[in-house]
C-alpha cells in the first residue's frame, strides 16, 4: 500500500452542500460531526438537540452560530437532513417516535442518517415509510466519549437507499472522508461492529494486561506505558505497510518454542489471564507464521504443542 493511502492520512474537506442539518444527540459522534461540518469550507445550518440541553449548548458555544432546538421536533423542523447520532439503547424506539412526513422542504428528497455500529437501515422504516430517504454513516475511529473527537479523514462504515447515497457522498465531502460501503442487512453491520469493536476494544484490553505484567517488574511504571504505547504505533505502522502476515514479529514468528514455553510459564507465575492470551493469540500467531513460510511444519508442530500444554 502506498503513502498516498494511508487510512491516517487526513484528506481535505470539501464544502457542504446539503442544506440544513439537524443533529439529534450531542454525545461524542454528534459533537465530533457539528465541528467537523461548522468547518467545512461551506459552512452548514446546523441545529442541535440533546436529552441533556446544556450539552448541546456547549457544543453551540464551541461553534458559533447555529440553534438550540429544546425538542427534537423543533430542530427537525425545516431539516433536510437529520442526523441521528443517539445510543444503541434507545435509536429504535427514538427513531420511530420522531418519525414524521418529509414534506415541506423546498430543497428536494429529504434524508434520515443515523450513526449507529450495530443497525443498518430498518430502525429507520418508520421515516422511509414518511417519504424520508435513509442513510447510515457509522465512523471507524476512536472518539473519546467526553467529547473533543475529530472526524477528519476518518473512515465510515456506509449503507443507504438509492435516493440516500447523494447525502452520504456529500457527507463524506464535507468530512474528507473515507469509505466502507456495507449493504442494508442487519446481519452486515452487526458482522462489521463485532469486528471493529472486537479491534479497537480488544486492543486496548490487551496493551493494558500486557503493560501490567511491564508495570509490575520495571523500575519505572510510566516509562513502561510509553515504551509500550510506542510498541503499539510501530506495530500499527507495520500492519499498514506490511500487511498482517508480515507486521508479525516475536518468538513465535520465527520458531522459537523454547522462547514460547519461558514466556508462559513466566505469565502464569504472574498472571494467568495473560498466559491464557498468549496462548489463545499464540494460535493465530502460528497460523501467521506458517501461511508466511517463516517457520516450517515441524516448528508449527513443536509451537502448537507448547502452546497446548498445561
Amino acid at each position: 500500500m502506498s503513502a498516498a493511502d494511508d487510512p491516517l492520512e487526513a484528506a481535505e474537506p470539501g464544502g457542504w452542500s446539503g442544506g440544513r442539518v439537524a443533529i439529534l444527540g450531542c454525545g461524542a459522534v454528534g459533537s465530533a460531526l457539528a465541528s467537523e461540518l461548522a468547518r467545512a469550507p461551506a459552512r452548514a445550518r446546523i441545529s442541535l438537540w440533546s436529552r441533556t440541553r446544556e450539552r448541546a449548548e456547549g457544543v453551540a458555544r464551541r461553534l458559533g452560530p447555529c440553534q438550540v432546538a429544546s425538542t427534537p421536533a423543533e430542530a427537525i423542523e425545516g431539516a433536510d437532513l437529520v442526523l441521528l447520532c443517539v445510543t444503541d439503547a434507545v435509536l429504535a424506539s427514538f427513531a420511530a417516535e420522531q418519525s414524521r412526513p418529509a414534506s415541506g422542504s423546498g430543497a428536494g428528497a429529504r434524508a434520515i442518517v443515523h450513526t449507529n455500529g450495530f443497525h443498518a437501515l430498518e430502525v429507520l422504516e418508520p421515516w422511509r415509510a414518511l417519504g424520508w430517504e435513509a442513510g447510515k454513516l457509522h465512523p471507524l475511529t476512536a472518539l473519546p466519549p467526553e467529547g473533543g473527537g475529530r472526524l477528519r479523514g476518518a473512515w465510515f462504515a456506509t449503507a443507504s437507499t438509492a435516493g440516500g447515497r447523494s447525502w452520504i457522498q456529500r457527507l463524506l465531502v464535507a468530512l474528507g472522508g473515507r469509505e466502507l460501503p456495507l449493504d442494508a442487512q442487519e446481519a452486515t453491520s452487526q458482522a462489521v461492529h463485532a469486528a471493529a469493536a472486537l479491534l479497537s476494544g480488544g486492543v486496548v484490553a490487551l496493551y493494558e494486561v500486557a503493560v501490567n505484567v511491564a508495570r509490575g517488574v520495571t523500575r519505572d511504571p510510566e516509562s513502561a506505558e510509553r515504551a509500550f504505547l510506542a510498541l503499539l504505533a510501530s506495530t500499527a505502522g507495520n500492519l499498514w505497510t506490511r500487511g498482517a502476515r508480515d507486521a508479525l514479529t516475536g518468538p513465535a514468528a520465527r520458531g522459537a518454542a523454547h522462547v514460547v514455553e519461558a514466556h508462559l510459564a513466566t505469565l502464569t507465575a504472574k498472571d494467568p489471564q495473560a498466559a491464557e492470551l498468549y496462548r489463545r493469540l499464540g494460535a493465530g500467531m502460528i497460523q501467521l507464521a506458517r501461511a508466511r513460510g517463516s517457520i516450517d511444519e515441524q516448528a508449527h508442530a513443536e509451537l502448537e504443542r507448547v502452546l497446548r500444554s498445561r
